[in-house]
């Protein structure tokens, strides 16, 4: 630190040169932010999806540092440029000294999204906010897939595999998003067939609604139905046949994959006979009642 005497130059002197006075050697030092874990709540989401990245700072400096941002970017690779979009960001607290904060934040991916093999790059002091130790170690990245989903019926059975026409059907059945991104509200619906090719002449049973599901999850449901009382194909075998996203509500990576067709079943049907038929009288006359 120097001191310097009539720093303005107000007073003339004898000896202009030696206003100046230098203090013994100090030694400043600041503080260097990392992002020390960074992590997120889905591994694939679809374009509109929405999902959580969870995130630590840490402050490996000897001196704290002040309040600053993290930023969170999708890039094609895990290299920081201009060309990456920004997601969103945290505030973060002022850290102290070999401190860390964890913070976590809610973002979108945009709708016009493209699919593909992506990074999430978290950036600490996003704003270049704070003079840090070394303005190189900022950044941490980790692979995330932008993708559709791909909705299917994993799982299909039924109670019993014999019934009679009219009776109640217990459905068990799994809907699985096989997708690399995240699935919204669908319904699968469930239909009798004659055969294992759904068609539209096939008799509707009942449906199921199925949550939102991120990529690989899951939803089972049991639901009973009612068998057509009148079997336009007679008794036989037939099947029980699963729709996923029976209403099209879903852009799917493969729209072909969506049927799932039980183990066959046998409808059996009753079988009417006039097995006795008589009269009160053996000859009646016009008009007469018998």
């Amino acid at each position: 630190m120097i001191g310097k005497a009539d720093a303005n130059s107000n007073v003339s002197e004898a000896n202009e040169a030696n206003n100046h006075k230098v203090s013994a050697v100090l030694t400043l030092q600041a503080p260097d932010l990392t992002v020390s874990a960074l992590s997120t709540s889905k591994s694939g989401v679809g374009p509109g999806e929405s999902f959580t990245i969870s995130a630590t700072v840490q402050n490996t400096g000897t001196v704290a540092a002040g309040a600053s941002k993290i930023h969170y970017y999708l890039s094609t690779d895990n290299v920081l440029s201009s060309a990456d979009t920004l997601l969103g960001y945290n505030y973060v607290s002022s850290i102290a000294a070999s401190g860390s904060a964890s913070i976590s934040a809610t973002v979108y991916v945009a709708s016009s999204q493209a699919t593909g093999a992506y990074y999430l790059i978290a950036a600490a002091d996003g704003d270049d906010d704070l003079t840090e130790t070394s303005e190189t170690n900022n950044l941490r990245s980790i692979p995330i897939n932008v993708g559709q989903p791909d909705l299917t019926v994993s799982a299909l059975t039924t109670n019993k595999t014999t019934y009679g026409a009219g009776e109640t059907v217990t459905i068990s059945a799994t809907t699985t998003n096989a997708g690399t991104g995240g699935a919204g509200y669908s319904t699968t619906k469930f239909y009798l067939s004659k055969d294992t090719v759904w068609d539209s002449s096939d008799a509707y049973l009942g449906y199921d609604s199925v949550n939102p599901l991120a990529a690989g999850q899951s939803e089972s449901a049991t639901l009973d139905v009612t068998l057509p009382t009148a079997l336009t194909n007679g008794a036989g075998t037939y099947y029980v046949i699963g729709k996923a996203d029976a209403n099209s509500n879903v852009s799917e990576a493969n729209e072909a994959n969506n049927h799932k067709v039980s183990a066959v079943l046998t409808l059996q049907a009753p079988d009417l006979t006039v097995s006795a038929l008589s009269t009160s009288k053996s000859g009646v006359g016009p008009g007469e009642s018998f």
